[in-house]
Order: C-alpha cells, then structure tokens, then sequence
C-alpha cells in the first residue's frame, strides 16, 4: 500500500530524471503506477461519487432565472414553485432544494422587529414580576388575538434569495384578499376561531365577544377563567370595557407590545404552516376559508401536547423577559 510519501518521493525523482522507467527502477514502483501519479493533477476536483444528477445543466440555468425573477417580481420563491415553474416534474422537491443551495441561494425570512422604548421594558418587567409572585394559575387564562390569513400567502414567508441583488416583497394592491380571524386557545385544548366579516369596530368585537363567552361558561363555567386581550383600540374602547364589566369578566391586564408573551402567537404561526404547507398561494377566498377550517380542526384533534406544552412555558417566559431587562425574548 502506497502512501503519500512514495508519491512525493516519485514526483521529486521525475523531476530529477524525466524517465518513467528510471524513477521505477529507483523506488520498485511499477511503471504504470509512476505513470499515472505523474500524470495526475492534484488540483483537479474529484469526481462526486454516486449516481449522475438528474438535473442537466439547462436545468439549473432554468432555475437560476426563476429564482430571479420571482425575486424581481417581489414574490415568494420556494423549492416546490422553483420546481413548477422551471416544470421539473422529473426530480423530487428535495433534489431541486439541494441544488439551490449548492447554487449559493439563501433561504431566508426577513426580520420582524418590534420597537420597545425604556417605558415599554419597565412596564413589560412590571408585569412579569407581578404574575411570578402572584403565581398565577396559566391554565385558567384564555389567549386570545387576531391574525389576517391573505390569498398571497402568509405575510412572513421565507424565500429562496441571491444575496448579491436587491431582495424586496411585493404588497398586493389589487386583487388580493384574504380572512381577518379572531382566535382564542385554552389549555384544555380549545382552539376556537371566528371569521370577521371586514374591519372590525368595537360593536363587531362586542359579538366575538358574546359568542366567546358563551362557549367558555358553558367549557369553564362562570368566573372560572381569566381572559386575555392586547391594547388594540377597539379591545380597550369605552363601548368595550363597559361591556366586559357588565358580563362580568375578569380582564388579565396586558402590556403594550407583548406578543412574544402571548401564547396564541405560537399557535397562529403553527396555524400558518399547516394552511400554507400544501398551496403557497389560493385561487379563491373559499378553498382558503376550507384549508383554515380543516387546519383548525386537525390542531383541535391531534395537538394537544402542543397547546399543553405552550402553556408550560409561559412561567420560562416571563423570567426570560425579566432577564433580558423587557426586551423580547426568543418565543
């Protein structure tokens, strides 16, 4: 067995002598061994092992100029549109994935950031602090929020992007459209919605209210849960409270921009994958209202460790939050 000081001692000869058969009588090396290590290069990449790819060369400059394009356009770019558009019907989505990260594409999400001000940190620590020694009981609170579900597409999509050019979103002037929900969890695995019907005012979010209401009394019964809302103005509207107090509500007060504290957060995200998992985009308000009817309905019957363990960590949270002097934490 050779090993990588013969092959120097052969080039080093050759060198010397320029004769094959010399440099192979030198070192007892046969001739056609010498041979072939001369004439070998050794910058010369090696071969990939394994089966030819099945994507040709035209194949990939193909999906180099959809990946551009999309990125032009503003549009989401994924490996299963590169693989519609670019008609690779012969390669899995996985394969067409993997090339586009050989070709350097980036898969990436663009930031979200929230503006917190000093004020907003302090309040946000308050509150921690104050539930922490208030040990409060998490699995009586109901979370609650909106979320907006688009024809286009979920509204924090990741996408296949060259880093070398400008890499902007297309907002949907015309044309689009989409559902405005109102959505509450529990930790006895309730995941209810409710389709707004379009902009809501304090009179519309006094009916999600009432209907709210009733199938909480009727899961929990009368004063035994605690119902959380954010600081958005038509939840905080005197019309509103006035309401809350009449129904005799009890109000988990909330700190301004805390969605990371927010456990329904996790749910709408988790939501939007299963809806947007097998269509990126909708033809019609009415395949998107089934795809989110269907999700909800598969979450209700098959993730109830999930909604449990999002419960779990909200005490994690609160102390990460304190931790990190108010800012957001990583939930």
């Amino acid at each position: 067995m050779y090993n990588k000081e013969n092959k120097y001692l052969v080039r080093r000869l050759y060198n010397e002598h320029k004769n094959l058969h010399v440099v192979s009588q030198l070192t007892k090396i046969p001739v056609s061994t010498v041979h072939r290590w001369i004439n070998m290069d050794e910058n010369s990449p090696k071969g990939k092992p394994g089966p030819k790819s099945k994507l040709s060369e035209r194949d990939l400059r193909l999906m180099k100029r959809v990946v551009h394009t999309l990125g032009d356009e503003g549009k989401r770019c994924t490996s299963r549109i590169v693989k519609e558009e670019a008609s690779l019907g012969h390669v899995s989505t996985r394969t067409v994935r993997r090339a586009l990260s050989e070709m350097d594409f980036k898969y990436k999400k663009v930031a979200k950031e929230i503006s917190l001000t000093h004020a907003h940190k302090e309040n946000r620590v308050m509150h921690c602090r104050k539930w922490l020694e208030e040990a409060i009981d998490w699995k009586t609170v109901i979370f609650t929020d909106e979320k907006r579900f688009t024809l286009e597409g979920p509204d924090n999509w990741s996408s296949y992007i060259d880093l070398e050019r400008k890499n902007t979103r297309d907002r949907v002037r015309c044309g689009g459209g989409g559902y405005m929900i109102w959505g509450m969890i529990s930790s006895t695995d309730l995941f209810w919605i409710k389709f707004l019907d379009g902009n809501i005012n304090s009179e519309k979010y006094i009916e999600v209210l009432t209907e709210a209401k009733c199938i909480l009394d009727e899961n929990f019964g009368d004063d035994n849960y605690i119902f959380q809302q954010d600081n958005c103005s038509v939840h905080t509207s005197a019309q509103t409270k006035k309401w809350i107090t009449e129904a005799n509500m009890c109000v988990l007060e909330w700190p301004a921009k805390s969605p990371d504290l927010n456990l329904i957060e996790n749910i709408w995200s988790y939501l939007s994958y299963k809806v947007y998992t097998e269509k990126v985009k909708f033809p019609s308000l009415k395949t998107l209202k089934n795809a989110i009817e269907t999700s909800v309905k598969n979450i209700n019957a098959h993730d109830s460790k999930y909604i449990e363990t999002l419960y779990l960590s909200m005490n994690k949270r609160l102390v990460e939050c304190i931790e990190r002097k108010g800012a957001i934490t990583d939930y």
